[in-house]
């Protein structure tokens, strides 16, 4: 991935938290299938990172797993458009043109099938239900049995080692103070949920930069 030296992210807990509020993986095997798996992030006894997941097993990346070979994964979110428009300096200069804001994380590494699928599904549910507004966070338990024993026999578990972390958090950090609030301003007047969250995203990073 080509990142500027002014967009790049190098810190892991941001990196973390990133690929924590957006489990959705884009994955690619080194033979070119590509699946949409959810995936955790994990730790190991030993220190390793590691992305978890578990998909059916007719999904052609399945035949990938036995291959000692790099995939990769992607985590990312929409983003938005920025116009020109907000940009106090078009009005004076006119030399400034559309992009795009967007936060991008690239994780490489080698996968390896795991067999305990009881605890890789616990783990994953165990995440996402401690994210929403629930007293009573739905487990494995609370489905049938024989139900859970067949889905078991149709899902492969597997996990990436995290071995080389790429990203690319794109939030007009190459903007001045003025330009960041104009920016901000005119995506509140959107007013949808996208436009807010990149305008709380900019005020964030410049607030911490």
């Amino acid at each position: 991935m080509f990142i500027p030296a002014t967009f790049k992210q190098d810190n892991l807990a941001e990196i973390a938290t990133f690929i924590r509020s957006h489990s959705l993986a884009t994955l690619i095997t080194p033979n070119g299938e590509v699946a949409h798996i959810p995936m955790i992030l994990q730790t190991k006894e030993n220190g390793e990172l590691v992305l978890v997941g578990h998909c059916f097993k007719r999904n052609p990346i399945v035949s990938a797993m036995s291959q000692p070979q790099t995939w990769l994964a992607i985590f990312q979110e929409n983003g938005h458009y920025i116009s020109p428009n907000w940009y106090p300096n078009k009005a004076i200069t006119h030399k400034e043109v559309p992009t795009w804001n967007y936060q991008a994380v690239h994780i490489r590494g080698a996968v390896r099938q795991l067999d305990d699928v009881v605890a890789v599904l616990t783990a994953q549910t165990d995440f996402w239900e401690s994210c929403l507004p629930n007293n009573t966070p739905w487990q494995l338990s609370d489905a049938p049995e024989d139900y859970l024993q067949a889905l078991y026999q149709a899902i492969v578990c597997f996990e990436i080692k995290v071995e080389k972390t790429e990203a690319q958090f794109k939030l007009s950090q190459n903007k001045d103070a003025a330009t960041k609030q104009s920016i901000c301003q005119n995506l509140r007047q959107i007013n949808s949920p996208q436009a807010y969250t990149m305008a709380e995203l900019i005020e964030r990073y410049t607030n911490n930069a």
